[in-house]
């Protein structure tokens, strides 16, 4: 990595605790705070995450459903 650059997690690692990739839409860097957020929860094992940790569903997707990708980039940004 080139230097000032912050380390990378390798995010598919399964290590038994669960993981959260936050994505802000959007890359400009004035907007990155403004952007929309997209949080993802991966646990190892395929552990289940109670429904009461997760937001508010959106009606209008079923579950199960395939949604496609919006056609905005995404960028990873470290919590911690």
């Amino acid at each position: 990595p080139a230097p000032g650059t912050p380390p990378q997690v390798d995010s598919t690692r399964a290590d038994g605790a669960s993981r959260r990739r936050v994505f802000v839409v959007g890359t400009e860097a004035e907007a990155c705070r403004e952007g929309k957020v997209s949080v993802e929860v991966v646990t190892a094992g395929g552990a289940v995450i109670p429904p009461t940790l997760l937001p508010p569903g959106d009606s209008e997707i079923e579950e199960g459903e395939i949604v496609q990708p919006e056609e905005e980039p995404r960028v990873a940004v470290s919590l911690f």
